[in-house]
This record gives structure tokens, sequence and C-alpha cells, in this order.
């Protein structure tokens, strides 16, 4: 089931966390030590409106899957695996010369790059800085195969881990793996879950077609707003991103005729490519922008902008049809493929 509102909002949750990273690095005191577009500071709700996705797409391609069947869930392992790591380990091996030979001062030891490429959760992440998010992820899917093994207790343990998580999450020092592991972003994955539900039950709300997303742009503009003039309690930021997206995506699914614009397509077709490329693409432009001189102009650093975002976006499309799509073809159809348990015809 093509559900094209979600290529959109693909696209835009990654386009946001490439400004964010673009505005971030670029203002750094060891680059420009000035702002580019401070607003950008807020571009890390991506991250909220990606997880909300995820929720979504899980449920929605696999509720109609055999409960107890091993099959359906070897299947479900085999989809997103091909999905995520492929491409994860492609560009973890650009990267992992450059980290090794110590160009960007990185203090990596042995467990950063078992767990980088494991997706496996560390304190702090000293090759790909973006993959702290899949590991999110992967600790959703682990979750969500027991739900799809066995429904009640699977959505059982989904909602203490969400809910409950999220409500202890505020609360202590808990060190980094209780924090992984109770976090207010797991229960976006939640939100997109019921999110799901509703497409396909089509079971909206009583109210005018808009409302709800009004209602959802006001909330996540709102944390926006307040993100970008400085409020940093990332559990209320997370939820109010969240709920924000929930919100406008309960009356945006809606639209079942709503089509994107081509290049919007292609760019959320590519989103996980531009997620996984650009910010050590960011990072190695900056370093170059650093060596040619700078001029404490606007204008220079709008166009180092403009550059990077640009540079950004054509390697991470290139990736995509290049490399991506065609290697996860190539895997997908041969793990399809028959096996032969004797010998070959003559």
């Amino acid at each position: 089931m093509k559900i094209r509102q979600l290529e959109t909002a693909r696209a835009l949750a990654a386009f946001l966390v490439l400004l964010f990273h673009a505005e971030t690095t670029l203002q750094l005191e060891k680059y420009f030590g000035a702002p580019t577009f401070g607003a950008l500071v807020a571009g890390n709700s991506g991250v909220q409106i990606f997880f909300v996705i995820s929720g979504l797409i899980m449920y929605v391609v696999h509720r109609d899957d055999a409960e107890g069947s091993l099959a359906a869930l070897a299947a479900f392992a085999r989809k997103r695996f091909l999905r995520l790591y492929p491409p994860l380990w492609i560009v973890l091996s650009i990267v992992f010369p450059i980290i090794w030979s110590n160009v960007f001062a990185s203090n990596a030891g042995l467990w950063d790059y078992v767990a980088a490429y494991l997706v496996l959760p560390a304190e702090s992440e000293k090759m790909l800085a973006v993959e702290w998010t899949l590991k999110h992820e992967i600790l959703f899917y682990a979750l969500f195969a027991l739900y799809l093994f066995h429904r009640r207790f699977g959505l059982a343990l989904l909602l203490a881990w969400g809910v409950l998580g999220s409500i202890a999450a505020p609360f202590g020092d808990r060190g980094w793996f209780l924090a992984f592991l109770f976090n207010t972003n797991h229960l976006l994955f939640l939100l997109g879950m019921l999110l799901g539900r509703l497409y396909l039950d089509d079971r909206w709300w009583r109210l005018p077609i808009g409302l709800s997303a009004a209602v959802g742009l006001v909330l996540f503009t709102a944390t926006w707003i307040a993100v970008w003039h400085g409020y940093r309690d990332e559990h209320v930021t997370n939820l109010g991103y969240g709920f924000g997206t929930f919100l406008v995506f309960a009356d945006a699914l809606r639209l079942r005729t709503y089509r994107s614009p081509p290049f919007v397509e292609l760019l959320g077709a590519a989103s996980y490519a531009l997620y996984l490329t650009h910010y050590p693409i960011v990072s190695l432009l900056c370093k170059i922008y650093r060596r040619t001189g700078y001029i404490d102009l606007f204008a220079v650093r709008l166009s180092y902008f403009v550059v990077t975002i640009v540079v950004c976006l054509a390697v991470a499309i290139l990736f995509h049809l290049k490399v991506e799509a065609p290697l996860q073809r190539r895997l997908s159809a041969a793990w399809k493929a028959p096996r032969r348990t004797g010998p070959a015809p003559a």
C-alpha cells in the first residue's frame, strides 16, 4: 500500500535535519562563529517526524502479518535488515578510514566501531553522528517483532515502553543506557502506529478536515519557536514535535488523492541516503571553507550555506540512485531466489 503523503513527510524530515546540521555546524566558533539562519537550530524536529513515520509504516505494512508465524517474523527482519544495514555499512566504510586516521581528532575505541556497524547502543556516536536515531529504530523494531509474534503481549510491552518510559524519562540521573531505553521519543513510534490504525480502519474523529492539522501546526510551531529562543528540555520538545506531527498527519492522511511533486517524491525516496551521507559532507565542507579564508559578511555565510545544502542533496540523490536502490534490488532478489538443494541439471 503506497501512502503518498509519506514521501513528502520523509523528504521534509530529512531536509530539516540537513538544515539543522548545516546551520549548527557552520556557526561553530572554529568555523564562522555566527548564525546564518538562527531559527534552523530547531530543525532537529525532523527526527521526531521520522519516528512518527516509522511507527505508521510498520503498522500499515505488517498489521495483517500472521500472528505467531516465524516465516512472517523472518520476512519482517529481512526487510528491515536490507533497508537499514547495507547502505549504512557503505557510508561507515567510507567514514572509517577518516576516523581511524584521526583527521577529525576522534577518540573512538573498538566498541564504538562495533556498535556503529551493528547499530548497538553506545554512550556517544563517534563515527556517524546521526546514527543514534537508528539505534532507537532498532529497539522499536525488536519490540514490534514481539508484537507481530504475540499481539496482546507485544502491544502491552510497547505501551509500557512508550508511555511509562516517557513518564519516567525526565526524572533522575539514570545513566546513558537507561536514558536510551526509556526516552520520550519512543512514544512517537506508538503515535505512528495509532495513525496507521486510523488510516487502515478509516476511523477519523468527526472534526472538519483541516482543524486537526491547524492545531498540530500551532503546537509544532510553538515548540519550534521555543527551541529557537533557547528552550532545551528535550523531553517536552520531543512530545511537542511528536504530537504536532501526529495531528497534522491525522488530517493529511485523509487526502487519499494526494500526490507529491516529482522532486519531492525523489527526495522522499532518497531520504535515508540523505540522512546517512549529509553529516560527513557538512563536516568536510566546513573544513574546506575554513582553509579558504573567511570574510565576516552575511552574504559569504549564506553562499557557503547554500553550497552545503546543494552538495548534500546532490550526493544523497546520486547515492540513492546509483548505490542504495540498485543494491537493495539485487540483495532482495538474491535473498528471494530459490536455493538448489541438489546438483545442477545437465
